[in-house]
């Protein structure tokens, strides 16, 4: 495999990965405040 190939991929799903994890965690603090878990 290419090496730019390797590193474009690896990032996407850095990026993906926190984007992931930022709506989880505002979608907690939602739950939290309607009086959920």
């Amino acid at each position: 495999m290419e090496l730019r190939l390797i590193i474009a991929y690896s990032l996407i799903v850095l990026l993906v990965g926190g984007l992931g994890a930022i709506i989880f965690a505002v979608r907690r603090k939602k739950i939290r405040k309607r009086g959920g878990y």
